[in-house]
């Protein structure tokens, strides 16, 4: 599995073009950090949408009922196994790792 880091400035576009795929994607979304552990935010509940906003800097993940925002995010990294995302981590301003696995990956977005 290869690991692709997102550019910043590419956040907000990748993203968006990562969500146009996401149509019927369930997730699994775990927050990981020292002071934490390993926690489970949500289990393979549907993944709508992960966008970008530059203004507030945040990383919104749309999971239907519940939205899990990542502030101050510092990186996005994308696992793909056979040329497809597996899974998304982004590392917050703490350091605490935000990771969504997807149960089916996603045909990989492209970054520019």
């Amino acid at each position: 599995m290869a690991t692709i880091t997102i550019r910043k400035q590419q956040w907000a576009p990748y993203l968006a073009s990562l969500s146009r795929s996401l149509a019927g994607k369930q997730a699994f979304v775990e927050v990981s950090g020292l002071a934490l552990g390993d926690q489970v935010e949500a289990r393979w509940v549907p993944l709508l949408a992960v966008t970008y906003d530059r203004k507030d800097d945040i990383i919104v993940l749309d999971l239907g009922d519940l939205n899990h925002v990542i502030q101050r995010p510092t990186e996005v990294d994308v696992a793909v196994e056979g040329g497809q995302v597996a899974s998304i981590e982004v590392i917050d301003h703490e350091g605490i790792k935000h990771i969504v696995r997807l149960r089916e990956p996603l045909a990989l977005a492209q970054a520019s």
